[in-house]
């Protein structure tokens, strides 16, 4: 406002010298001063003043008063910024990835190195520069190891060992599966069950003749880009069995009157499907030869009707009561195109 006041004061003086008037000659600079400090002007757009005696006013030359300027003008400066704060990898990685957002990075020139202790990276032949991780990991394959990497043929063993063992069922499965990328496992199996089940406390005894069973599904290797020495695999599958089954030896208590009688119920027939979830490890024994284990969890998923009550054991699932499971496995790899891509770390001998 004081600003404002002092412009709009020099306005009225300049007027006043072109219509005639003059400053009063014992007016000074300071008082010309004072008064623009107390004086209150309104906006622009309805200015008005106090008229001006033309001859109380010395036609003397007038002073005009300077405009104070803002004293921290001179202190507001605008700070640069220093490009020279940022590594020269991290701009280096910035003009990388522009040129390689923009096409600029001819992919077909950019080849991967690999060092004697298996490090690699990758360099744009163009420019002979090393490309950091963040853009290398662009063209970098997913999959290190080739499509079609191995076949395996393994046979589980636990059944046996526990038949071996007194388990009253059970039988063996054999089974394949092909590799793909050392990542992707589809497997089949086919295996054979019997029982012969008396049950604890029971009455009866529960049999089935040997019966197939058929198993389909994937198993997935968790370290993939790693040598398919050792896996750690998840899987799952599903199961289907038909397969006859009887309960002989029925042994109804004495009555009153009468002895203990014995009969049996006739043989029957039964379909049933289940899906297993497994978690299991593969480990080199020597040269081709590997073994396993896996935990399971399996649960039926259909059955057909029975007239005389569900079936006590099903082929290649056990009991019906038990849900869980282990497998015991010995397997033979052999390899298709087992050479991965550089980048893998080989297992020191």
């Amino acid at each position: 406002m004081k600003q404002i006041a002092i412009f709009l004061l020099t306005l009225l003086l300049t007027a006043a010298m072109s219509s005639g008037a003059v400053m009063p000659t014992n007016a000074t600079v300071s008082e010309v001063w004072q008064s623009a400090d107390t004086t209150t002007v309104a906006a622009p757009d309805s200015l008005t003043a106090s008229p001006v005696d033309s001859a109380a006013v010395s036609k003397a030359p007038v002073t005009q008063p300077r405009v104070k300027r803002d004293p921290l003008d001179n202190k507001r400066t605008i700070t640069p910024v220093n490009v020279r704060d940022r590594s020269q990898a991290e701009r280096e990685r910035q003009r990388l990835t522009s040129q390689l957002s923009q096409k600029k990075i001819d992919r077909s020139a950019v080849k991967e190195i690999t060092t004697d202790d298996g490090t690699s990276y990758f360099v744009d032949t163009v420019t002979n520069v090393t490309l950091p991780d963040s853009i290398a990991d662009m063209f970098r394959p997913k999959n290190l190891y080739p499509r079609f990497t191995a076949v395996t043929i393994g046979v589980n063993l636990w059944d046996p060992f526990m038949r071996l063992l007194g388990q009253q069922y059970g039988g063996i499965e054999v089974w394949g599966l092909l590799s793909l990328h050392n990542r992707f496992n589809p497997i089949i199996g086919v295996g054979f069950s019997s029982a012969d089940v008396s049950p604890d406390e029971s009455n009866f005894t529960w049999k089935s003749k040997l019966a197939p069973y058929f198993n389909l599904g994937i198993l997935y290797n968790v370290f993939y880009n790693n040598s398919p020495d050792y896996q750690l695999l998840v899987g799952l599958r599903y199961a289907i069995t038909h397969f006859n089954y009887e309960v002989v030896d029925i042994t109804t208590p004495p009555g009153y009157w009468r002895d203990p009688s014995t009969f049996n119920i006739p043989q029957c027939s039964s379909t049933a499907g289940y899906i297993e979830v497994s978690l299991g490890v593969k480990v080199k024994l020597v040269s081709n030869l590997s073994a396993g284990w896996q935990f399971k969890f399996r649960t039926i998923a259909h059955e057909s009707n029975a007239p005389y009550g569900q079936p006590l054991v099903i082929p290649g699932f056990g009991k019906r009561t038990n849900n869980f499971g282990v497998g015991l496995s010995l397997m033979y790899t052999l390899p298709l195109n087992i050479t991965p891509r550089p980048g893998v770390k080989k297992d020191k001998k």
